[in-house]
């Protein structure tokens, strides 16, 4: 039976959403579920019969809207007080960047996105939306630098010429796959920006509370209060920068907690009550779990649990970035400094495939076909069992950069980088475990 044409571009898409073929297939030799946010739900949760129920609507239930206010106003320190009706819930972030793009543009019309970027922004901007993405190439300009805001503003000008509606410039805050966070006087030129051309402005800050200080020599780390280094866009007054109805936050549980099988994000929007109301008909396809939203709230409500926890988050990336960080030094593999934030490491493979034997054969024999360098690596990587998304997935300019994850167990981030030295020909590090 014949699919639609939709359902025909999608099944030829399916084939390339790698993640999906390589989650079914995960190394894990022993399987262990009870990690510390495991344990508290284990020991805190009982579930009432409401749980079965659709509770107070599909936006989410009141006490989880409640319990992510107060959350956010405790970590995010916001120049206005988020409250309830301030937050609508979603079964997931890339729910909500579809919500935000459904509602705020028109088929046709265009978001910024910068390069590099999530991938996944793509899919959720445009696949089901008839929107579009516009790429923003930076060159030599740091993406996370104020002059940034000039490239910006160069590239929706290029629309407007184009005869294209920008409705929206997307980020993510702290980046991924940078691993950075914003600095204020980006955000708030950035503001200006989308202020001064009516455009919306989301902000993605699902990694708000993984934010560490590499250089820091003492193990404590800031327990809570704001999340040094990170700054929110509620915490920016907006006044004189941009109509606040035009600004809007997106976060979940995914990363911060490491529960992306909760399937828990929001949408913040203090100054939009018609957005909250057009949300009311399609945020029923974004329901989330009544049980999902009582764990959520559970834990978002335990101060003591939830400061321990990102305390010992935090603490735990700074070890791991120390340690795939002096991995790389030790490869002489160039990676992008200045990371404080998140778990990726942005690293240039390319330049080390092409000296090992393994890579310049791979280079010889693919010369006269019209495989990239990219291609070329992911290839080496699948072949010995290890999946890093590539520059390409993320839209950058020059080939041969990967995204290493390296909030992993020490057993699991050396197992990795064991077979990333096999993959590509690496002499093997002595000091991994």
């Amino acid at each position: 039976m014949a699919l639609s044409d939709r359902g025909q571009y999608w099944c030829k898409m399916s084939d390339e959403l790698l993640i999906w073929k390589i989650v079914k297939d995960l190394w894990d030799p022993d399987v262990n579920p009870n990690g510390y946010l495991m344990h508290y739900i284990n020991e805190k949760i009982q579930f009432p019969g409401s749980a079965l129920t659709y509770g107070d609507g599909a936006g989410g239930q009141r006490f989880l809207r409640q319990a992510f206010a107060r959350s956010l106003n405790r970590h995010f320190k916001p120049m206005k007080r988020i409250d309830a009706e301030h937050i609508c819930i979603t079964n997931g972030v890339s729910s909500a960047v579809e919500h935000l793009s459904n509602l705020l543009a028109d088929p046709g019309d265009v978001f910024l996105l910068g390069q590099p970027y999530f991938g996944g922004f793509l899919n959720s901007i445009g696949l089901r939306t008839g929107t579009q993405v516009v790429p923003v190439s930076f060159g030599d300009v740091d993406p996370l630098s104020k002059a940034a805001v000039e490239v910006y503003e160069t590239a929706i000008k290029t629309s407007i010429a184009r005869s294209q509606k920008v409705a929206g410039l997307v980020l993510c805050n702290p980046h991924n796959p940078l691993g950075r966070c914003y600095p204020k006087e980006t955000l708030k030129g950035l503001m200006q920006l989308c202020g001064k051309y009516n455009v919306h402005f989301i902000s993605d800050e699902i990694y708000a509370m993984s934010v560490f200080n590499p250089n820091e020599l003492k193990s404590e780390v800031p327990s809570h209060g704001s999340c040094e280094g990170f700054t929110s866009l509620c915490a920016i007054e907006p006044s004189d920068l941009i109509d606040p109805s035009l600004v809007h936050i997106v976060y979940g549980l995914s990363k911060d907690f490491g529960a992306n099988g909760l399937r828990i994000g929001c949408i913040i929007s203090q100054n939009n009550a018609k957005l909250h109301q057009a949300l009311v008909p399609p945020i029923v396809y974004s329901y989330a779990s009544s049980i999902s939203e009582l764990i959520a709230a559970k834990v978002l409500g335990n101060d003591q649990f939830t400061d321990w926890y990102i305390a010992e988050n935090r603490l735990r990336l700074k070890q791991r970035y120390t340690e795939v960080v002096r991995w790389a030094d030790y490869h002489q593999v160039e990676y992008r400094k200045d990371v404080q934030a998140a778990f990726f490491l942005w690293v240039n493979f390319g330049a080390v495939f092409r000296r090992t034997k393994m890579g310049e054969a791979m280079l010889q024999a693919n010369e006269s076909d019209s495989m990239d360098l990219d291609n070329l690596i992911q290839q080496a990587l699948l072949a010995g069992k290890v999946f890093l998304i590539s520059g390409s997935n993320c839209g950058h300019d020059s080939p041969g950069w990967f995204r290493i994850v390296f909030s992993q167990a020490r057993r699991d981030l050396d197992e990795g980088l064991r077979r990333t030295e096999t993959a590509l020909g690496l002499p093997r590090d002595p000091h991994l475990a």
